[in-house]
């Protein structure tokens, strides 16, 4: 039930986002989407309240899997769809702004387009990985840093091993940052923005690590 009401209160919005991308296709086509019949304004309050909706769901659900203690898995997929969806409505936001005239070339728009895409899926991970040695009770067999202690190793090997996985891909993830952030603020006078934001990300980043 709680799968469907995250795919029924998601799917409108998202369809309407990308609509106002290309209204005018629309109207020309004579196809009747939101903001062809009811106006820009309208579907963005439209989408407004579904993402409403679509966040108390996703709070109630977060509520129902730390009181019913749910195991590590579930916790790490709930986690994952939270973040998705989280990601989309960013995304969203984005595509429905209005475009502004390119100052760079299109190919290294590209580049850095996915540079930072890829990052962000590896962080994505990232956070998917902790939350299941959180979970799992792995974070307790490597009490030391930046290897686990030989008790900690002969205590349990299995949750050892998680536990010096997510440590090894977070270094791998922290270098894949770091150089997002400086090619981020090398387009600095191209795209401020997004270098400030880049460079707050790698600050909170090296934060919770």
């Amino acid at each position: 039930m709680g799968r469907f009401a995250t795919i029924f209160y998601w799917t409108p919005p998202h369809f309407w986002a990308l609509s106002l991308l290309i209204q005018k296709d629309y109207e020309k086509a004579h196809i009747p989407m939101l903001p062809v019949v009811m106006g820009e304004a309208e579907t963005r309050r439209q989408i407004l309240l579904y993402s409403l909706l679509l966040l108390a769901i996703q709070i109630v659900l977060g509520g129902l899997t730390v009181l019913w203690k749910l195991p590590p898995q579930i916790i790490t997929a709930h986690l994952g769809t939270a973040l998705a969806i989280f990601a989309i409505v960013i995304t969203i936001a984005v595509l429905s702004g209005k475009p502004r005239p390119a100052k760079e070339h299109p190919a290294k728009t590209r580049k850095f387009a996915q540079l930072a895409i890829t990052n962000t899926l590896l962080v994505y991970i990232l956070m998917l990985l902790g939350s299941y040695v959180t979970g799992s009770g792995a974070a307790l067999a490597c009490p030391g840093w930046p290897l686990c202690t030989p008790a900690s190793w002969a205590v349990s090997n299995h949750l050892a091993d998680i536990n010096i996985l997510h440590r090894v891909y977070a270094v791998f993830v922290g270098l894949v940052t770091l150089w997002t952030v400086i090619s981020a603020l090398r387009r600095w006078r191209v795209a401020r923005g997004q270098a400030i934001v880049a460079l707050v990300g790698g600050v909170l980043f090296v934060y919770q690590a």
